[in-house]
């Protein structure tokens, strides 16, 4: 299975965003956009394993007391012929913090999780052209009270994230 561990914007950031890329789209954005239902902030990718026990298990070292994001600015990647597009945050300790801590706690359980610098984002589409860069993106503040470990599959060859496990945040 697939799996990563990331946060989760909550469904009323989801439902901002998806209007959003529904505005692009009427603007003549062009790509294969993230269903709102998909829209997370990856803190460390794992890829491609049967140990999800042992992920679940590594997340459950983790310690870290609920903050905020606040939403930022578009960015992109571009590689292969084919741009990302997303939503980043604004710089937060807390976030880079728990993101470094995710990515040691999963390295210690023997994943081999890379050591690629951390671009906190929301991942909005793939493959995209005609970007509207004059339309804003919305404004958002989320709560950071858990971290998911979701496994990422194909269900009637739609991209489909599944949560197996989630780690609260403590009070």
């Amino acid at each position: 299975m697939r799996l990563f561990v990331c946060i989760d914007p909550g469904s009323d950031n989801r439902l901002k965003l998806e209007k959003y890329i529904t505005l692009q789209r009427k603007h003549g954005a062009l790509g294969s956009f993230t269903r709102a239902g998909n829209l997370h902030l990856t803190l460390a990718f794992i890829g491609e394993t049967d140990r999800a026990q042992a992920a679940a298990a590594a997340l459950d070292a983790l310690d870290f007391a609920p903050f905020t994001l606040f939403s930022g600015e578009i960015g992109t990647f571009s590689g292969g012929g084919k741009d990302v597009v997303w939503l980043g945050v604004k710089k937060c300790p807390e976030l880079e913090k728990l993101a470094a801590d995710t990515a040691q706690a999963l390295r210690r359980s023997g994943f081999a999780i890379e050591k690629r610098p951390f671009v906190p984002h929301l991942t909005l589409g793939r493959g995209v052209r005609n970007w509207n860069a004059s339309l804003p993106p919305p404004e958002f503040s989320a709560l950071a009270n858990e971290v998911v470990l979701m496994e990422s599959t194909r269900v009637n060859g739609v991209i489909k994230y599944i949560p197996l496990h989630i780690l609260m945040a403590r009070d």
